[in-house]
């Protein structure tokens, strides 16, 4: 039978986990959802169209329908396409044809940015994507205006911000530069829209495993960064693929800014063009599913969801706080509070991994409280042949955080070891008497695409054992 003293610890780690699933389900209640992707829908004469349908196998093409099938009924604030909307030359009557019927299902809630398609349109200045999402001939709409392209607006708690990637005479008035209207422009709007979370998108990557890098973005990267802008979002490369934050410079941090390159949303994939090893700080790149990147808008944090179309296979996702003037960026547990628990993540600089996506979790089984205060933990390791989960584990009160004892772990994959964490004094006091500890860790290793990442300050979370 416990000691009154364990009592105590199990009863006040029951109430808390019951109070912090409380006040996670009702975040996500409110909390709004995103949808993004780019590069979308074919020509009927693309020889991949197929009626619609399009072409399934190895490498799936036109299945703008598919992709668009994510949207429907899922109650999103916005979807946010990213650029090449319509193939191949952006005309009214194509988008007419084929993305209104797919994409255009959700078209209330769309806030796109214009892709190089769009500006080949033969009537010039990208008419029929202006045409079709603002109105024939007007000059302003949900695509912002004709001569600009770039806009912003608020979902939740974030700030949004929907910039032209079309730096050349064919594209957005005055380019990108330093001195052009949309740079200034951006520099205001940042300056008007202090939040905590700040989102970008636009159609060319700043940074890519594949081919269609593009140093003409640079100016909205800086801007952005300077501002503590937490995400962004582009297409034109098709393939998905997820950076860690970095500068502009590729200087990796918790302070620089998250590139999410969707360029999955129906057209067609690129798998050839994705390099080996990938660009620096890519932490997941694939080009073998079709799918769209879902966001939940958290105040403080953001989750995202690669989610596949039918018939791909591939999937990624993760929690992330934002960056503020105070506080780095760190990645958290899915439903996690910024502030109450979690870890940054940093990468281990010349580890060779195999690439295949998926997640490395650290498990932890059961503990026990051994003679002199030693707390022992049985851990396994999951992940691929080769791979070792690293990092350290803290043991923390509930109440007020303190440290009640840390050891470092390496664990190999497919194995399973004893951690043995020596208790400090106050670690002694709260635990006499209470002989089995039931843990849950709460953080998580991730196994992203070709980078082994490591935590620190991992929390394990306490309840008795009545």
């Amino acid at each position: 039978m416990p000691t009154r003293t364990g009592n105590r610890i199990g009863g006040l780690a029951a109430c808390l986990l019951v109070g912090l699933a409380f006040g996670a389900a009702s975040a996500a209640a409110q909390d709004p959802v995103i949808a993004a992707g780019g590069d979308i829908a074919c020509a009927p004469t693309d020889s991949g169209y197929n009626g619609g349908a399009g072409t399934t196998g190895s490498a799936p093409r036109c299945h703008q329908k598919a992709v668009s099938d994510l949207f429907v009924g899922r109650g999103l604030a916005a979807v946010l396409p990213l650029g090449d909307l319509q193939y191949e030359k952006g005309e009214l009557n194509l988008f007419n044809e084929v993305f209104d019927p797919t994409w255009g299902r959700v078209k209330s809630i769309i806030r796109p940015v214009p892709g190089n398609h769009e500006y080949d349109d033969p009537a010039g200045g990208a008419k029929g994507y202006y045409d079709y999402f603002n109105g024939v001939g007007e000059q302003t709409g949900p695509a912002g205006d004709r001569d600009k392209g770039y806009y912003s607006f608020n979902v939740g708690a974030w700030h949004v911000i929907a910039l032209n990637s079309n730096c050349g005479a064919d594209g957005v008035t005055g380019g990108c530069a330093s001195t052009s209207p949309q740079v200034q422009w951006l520099e205001a709007d940042l300056a008007a829209n202090p939040r905590d979370c700040t989102l970008a998108f636009w159609h060319h990557p700043r940074f890519s495993s594949a081919t269609q890098a593009s140093g003409s973005v640079r100016r909205f990267w800086e801007r952005l960064d300077a501002a503590d802008a937490d995400v962004v979002l582009a297409g034109h490369d098709h393939i998905y693929e997820r950076f860690a934050p970095q500068r502009e410079d590729t200087t990796p941090g918790a302070r620089g800014l998250r590139q999410f390159t969707v360029g999955t949303g129906g057209k067609s994939l690129r798998p050839d063009a994705i390099s080996d090893p990938p660009a620096l700080n890519s932490q997941s790149v694939q080009g073998t599913t079709l799918g769209a990147l879902f966001l939940t808008l958290r105040p403080g944090s953001y989750e995202w969801d690669f989610k596949r179309a039918a018939g791909g296979t591939y999937g990624d996702s993760g929690h992330t706080s934002c960056v503020t003037a105070s506080k780095d960026a760190q990645d958290l547990l899915p439903g996690e509070v910024p502030g109450l628990g979690g870890s940054p993540f940093t990468p281990i600089r010349g580890t060779k991994i195999a690439r295949p996506s998926g997640k490395l979790a650290l498990v932890t089984r059961r503990a026990r409280v051994r003679r002199r205060g030693r707390v022992s933990i049985k851990t396994s390791c999951k992940g691929t042949a080769s791979v070792i989960c690293r990092g350290t584990l803290s043991l923390r009160a509930r109440k007020d955080r303190t440290v009640l004892g840390r050891s470092s772990l390496a664990v190999r994959a497919g194995r399973t070891r004893t951690i043995i964490i020596r208790l400090n004094r106050r670690g002694r006091r709260l635990v006499r008497g209470s002989p089995r500890l039931r843990t849950q860790l709460a953080a998580a290793y991730r196994f992203t695409g070709g980078s082994l990442q490591r935590a620190s300050g991992n929390l394990l979370v306490f309840a008795a054992r009545r």
